[in-house]
């Protein structure tokens, strides 16, 4: 397995098509934690291609420029190099146990991992180990809704919650989290 350092933790995110969800988290999250490293693909995307205008549109409405963001299809050394693999619904999650089994341990749905990474400042990897993501019951409630196809307010509520999870995911990721 591959050694992961702690001090920066490089975390994965995964939707479908790499074209919203996993950008907008992926946005986020390096904007309101400099100290990771921010990657995001698709289980079934289509490699180069920028986000729609509905994602630049709710990106600019929450204060990020211009993005360079080009989508790209998930490939084992994608995984290999993540700490943490944050899925945005179940059926990615899915995938990786299904197509790349040896990264499950580290693959849970961002609002799993958000409600149940523990906020202490022991090494990310140890709890993200107690956490036996790669056996735990899928369910509903983790699913972000896939926002394609539907109009910008859609997409807008996307967006916030993404937001709202990624607020919440970067303290718990840096060990600076607590309990109270």
């Amino acid at each position: 397995m591959t050694t992961h350092n702690e001090t920066a933790p490089t975390v994965l995110f995964v939707c479908t098509g790499n074209a919203a969800r996993s950008v907008l988290a992926s946005t986020f999250l390096a904007r309101g934690a400099p100290g990771l490293s921010v990657e995001s693909a698709g289980t079934h995307a289509f490699n180069g291609m920028p986000p729609g205008h509905h994602v630049r549109t709710v990106l600019r409405e929450h204060g990020a420029g211009a993005v360079s963001h080009r989508s790209a299809s998930l490939h084992d050394s994608d995984l290999a190099k993540a700490d943490v693999v944050i899925a945005l619904a179940t059926e990615h999650v899915r995938f990786v146990r299904t197509h790349h089994g040896a990264h499950a341990t580290r693959t849970g749905t961002l609002r799993r991992v958000v409600r149940d990474l523990e906020p202490t400042r022991e090494p990310l990897a140890a709890r993200m180990e107690r956490m036996a993501l790669d056996q735990v019951t899928l369910e509903d409630w983790e699913d972000v809704d896939d926002p394609a196809g539907a109009d910008l307010d859609v997409y807008r509520r996307c967006a916030r919650e993404i937001a709202t999870l990624t607020d919440r995911l970067a303290p718990l990721l840096l060990g600076h989290a607590t309990l109270f």
